[in-house]
């Protein structure tokens, strides 16, 4: 006869954990595509002005913990290097959106965002 506790440890089943490192897969595919190297900057912009396009009440619905981080990543992005890596023109205005974001004002948010599109002649060149 079982008791109770041999009868519970023989239904428990046990799990091992085998530990590996952790790596993550990429796959490539060939193209003859130019862009699939470079793509057209224009569409990355667009891309990006869309991505930024937020609801209204958007930044009222975060939750506090979520607020905080954005407002921690708006933050760094305000004093990291981006006038000299985006240049002028289109730095300033990913500065203005970052500030927009702090301030959690969706209306200027979106005004600055339909802009990007039009700021590819003032990428630089790195």
């Amino acid at each position: 006869r079982f008791s109770n506790s041999q009868f519970r440890n023989t239904l428990t089943p046990k799990t091992h954990f085998v530990r590996r490192p952790f790596s993550v897969s990429l796959a490539l595919t060939e193209s003859d595509s130019p862009k699939s190297l470079n793509p057209d900057p224009q569409t990355l912009l667009q891309d990006l002005a869309d991505s930024f396009d937020l609801p209204a009440d958007y930044f009222a619905k975060l939750p506090r913990d979520l607020r905080l981080d954005l407002n921690d990543a708006a933050f760094d992005l305000s004093n990291g290097p981006v006038l000299d890596e985006c240049g002028q023109e289109l730095g300033e205005t990913l500065l203005n959106l970052a500030r927009a974001w702090e301030l959690g004002d969706t209306s200027t948010s979106a005004a600055l965002a339909k802009k990007l599109p039009l700021l590819e002649s003032s990428l630089t060149g790195s």
